[in-house]
């Protein structure tokens, strides 16, 4: 499944922006994803457990964009509290749940921040071809 987007050309998608020490996250003129806007390779995870879901973006993330396993396990950390906080399959998941799981952090650094929304990025650009990320920068 995840070879198949290595094959069509699936690589690490989008940058994030931090031109200096103030960094903020901002939204972008895109309205929200609402749950309408459901992908279809996403949905292949609506029915999946959190576990099922977070060992094949391990897989993906290890074999396919060649990740080490500090930083794969760092970022699988960020996506599963992203998913329990949502409490929503990743094929449902908007931007708004993005947003609410940013802030419900707490006071964090911007270095945080940033490798928080890296993680999501590639996790929803890459491994579930979801453009659900590309509102969110840090700048």
């Amino acid at each position: 499944m995840y070879l198949d987007r290595l094959e069509n050309g699936g690589g690490q998608g989008g940058t994030i922006l931090a031109s200096n020490g103030d960094a903020e996250l901002t939204g972008g003129d895109e309205p929200a994803a609402t749950t309408d806007d459901v992908d279809e390779d996403g949905a292949e995870y609506a029915n999946a457990s959190t576990d099922e879901i977070l060992d094949e973006y391990h897989q993906f993330a290890t074999s396919v964009l060649d990740r080490s396993e500090n930083t794969v396990q760092l970022h699988t950390r960020y996506i599963e509290r992203l998913l329990e906080h949502a409490d929503t399959p990743p094929s449902r998941i908007t931007q708004d749940d993005i947003t609410d799981y940013l802030c419900s952090g707490g006071s964090i650094s911007n270095a945080t921040r940033m490798n928080i929304i890296g993680a999501l990025r590639v996790f929803f650009c890459d491994f579930l071809n979801r453009d659900l990320m590309k509102s969110f920068e840090v700048s």
